[in-house]
């Protein structure tokens, strides 16, 4: 009877494996983990059905990706969990620590909300209030993410909710600070005068980079249509250029700019047009700010502010009022500008190289914001000699 029963099992197992080896089906083309995304695929060839087939199947090009998503971060931390619940099978002198070997840098002397770091192993971990910072340290914010950290030096960094930065280089000696902002805004208060040409304190994106020598200033980043990299000078006086320095500009105190790239996009701009603004972008003029957005500026940049004050501020202007100025424009409402067209045109001349029919929206904290360069073809959405105020197009 045991005979008949070890005969079954061996026959069962075979029959199983000979239907694995039978199946010619392809495997899903999914990368399986969420910090990652599909750049490509690649195609392979193998035998199956016990090599009296062939099949042809595509296998995914993962790439990590360059902003962690909610997922992602929920992922890393689940991650972190599990393999700190396993260590604890092992003596605590046991236990694998990663020790720094950057310098210290800062400190997180303010935090509210969610936020974490990432050091240059890829070790991500929730900040808490105290924590030391590391050159090479990333710092990322959620939603309601704020945090503020000191330098030893004594400059200060607000970074603001939804934003991802990076501690690239902060030689305290030398007097060198390079921040990369890959998303979001970071307000920088330096107080350590930058003196000597070779030395200096820069906020850097993919597309340009601001740089003082002493000052109070807020630097943005967004992805939307198009890159925008915005300077707004609290105090002091901050050079915009672009990311290779070959168009610059200063921006000083109550005054703000922005350099935009275009997005890479052949239903919206020529090929032209995509060549030349991938490759170099364009500065939009310097504007003036009120006292009033200077004053909400310091307020929504600083970190220890709350935010559900910021949105009672923002919700306290009905649609039935002008919130934003120069020129003024109620909440949602567009304006165009026909920039840099020469004088006595009776239209918007955006078939010229140097002129740009260029909208804006007004934003809940009555800012002009989500600048755009139109096609050349809308050169009718822009009078040649006035600003224009109306409901967006869009």
């Amino acid at each position: 009877m045991k005979f008949f029963s070890v005969i079954i099992i061996f026959l069962s197992l075979f029959a199983n494996a000979e239907s694995a080896d039978n199946s010619c089906d392809c495997p899903t083309v999914k990368c399986n983990n969420p910090c990652e995304e599909q750049t490509g695929v690649t195609f392979y060839t193998e035998k199956c059905a016990q090599g009296k087939k062939v099949k042809s199947c595509a296998k995914p090009t993962c790439t990590e990706l360059e902003e962690p998503t909610p997922a992602c971060l929920a992922y890393k931390k689940n991650k972190g969990q599990n393999r700190e619940i396993a260590s604890t099978t092992q003596a605590k002198k046991d236990d694998p620590k990663y020790i720094p070997v950057s310098p210290k840098v800062g400190t997180v002397n303010l935090l509210k909300g969610s936020a974490w770091s990432k050091n240059e192993a890829g070790v991500q971990k929730d900040l808490s209030t105290g924590e030391s910072l590391y050159e090479s340290d990333m710092v990322i914010t959620a939603s309601n993410g704020r945090v503020r950290i000191k330098l030893t030096n004594g400059n200060i960094i607000h970074v603001l909710p939804n934003s991802i930065m990076k501690m690239t280089e902060v030689n305290i000696g030398e007097q060198k600070t390079l921040i990369d902002l890959y998303k979001g805004k970071v307000r920088s208060n330096v107080t350590d005068k930058i003196k000597g040409a070779d030395n200096y304190y820069r906020i850097r994106t993919k597309s340009a980079v601001a740089g003082v020598r002493g000052t109070e200033f807020v630097v943005s980043y967004e992805i939307n249509q198009k890159a925008v990299t915005k300077v707004q000078t609290i105090e002091g006086d901050v050079e915009l250029a672009s990311a290779d320095l070959q168009k610059k500009q200063n921006v000083l105190g109550g005054q703000e700019a922005s350099f935009v790239v275009a997005a890479n996009s052949t239903d919206v701009f020529s090929e032209d047009e995509i060549n030349d603004f991938i490759a170099r972008g364009y500065m939009t003029p310097v504007y003036k700010m009120t006292e009033a957005e200077v004053k909400n500026l310091k307020f929504e940049s600083d970190a220890a502010n709350d935010m559900q004050i910021e949105r009672k501020l923002a919700s306290k202007t009905t649609k039935n009022k002008f919130i934003c100025n120069q020129p003024k424009g109620k909440l949602n409402q567009c304006f165009w500008q026909c920039e840099n067209n020469p004088k006595g045109e009776k239209r918007c001349r955006t078939d010229l190289p140097h002129v740009n029919c260029v909208r804006r929206l007004c934003n809940a904290n009555g800012d002009w914001v989500d600048e755009m360069r139109l096609p050349a073809t809308f050169f009718d959405k822009c009078d040649p000699n006035e600003l224009k105020v109306g409901p967006c197009d869009y």
